[in-house]
């Protein structure tokens, strides 16, 4: 008997063990915040079907904001979401040297805005999730 445990330090493992729980075909449809794909690099979790990314970095990605996807109402059973998580000001942002997360990924200028993303990339993915969908 397979063993899934609660807590792991490993990505991969985590995303292996929601989808043997809640999706049956192990297969996640769309990345909307696929960025440079880091949870597909070793080929454990395959890569979705569709990838969007604000600011594509590779060959397959499509540019789309997860807020806003080109893709028809109910029409994934699966789809996984990393959303920005930063809402900062100040000298991090300004120079060369500073925070690199914050740089690669963006930040919110508070929290009210970073909040606010949430709840619309969240309603975009009920738009795009079929009934009973996974994100």
């Amino acid at each position: 008997m397979d063993i899934i445990r609660s807590i792991s330090y490993d990505q991969t493992e985590i995303l292996l063990n929601i989808l043997r729980l809640h999706v049956p075909s192990g297969v996640i449809d769309c990345d909307p915040t696929y960025s440079r794909g880091q949870f597909y690099r070793d080929g454990a979790v395959k890569q979705p079907r569709l990838r969007f990314d604000l600011y594509p970095s590779g060959p397959g990605i499509e540019k789309a904001d997860c807020r806003d996807l080109p893709i028809a109402d109910s029409s994934l059973n699966c789809m996984i979401l990393d959303p920005p998580f930063l809402a900062t000001t100040g000298k991090s942002l300004a120079g060369r040297i500073g925070n690199i997360i914050n740089r690669r990924f963006g930040v919110y200028p508070n929290e009210k805005a970073l909040h606010q993303f949430y709840i619309d990339s969240l309603k975009e993915a009920y738009r795009v999730l079929k009934p009973h969908g996974i994100l």
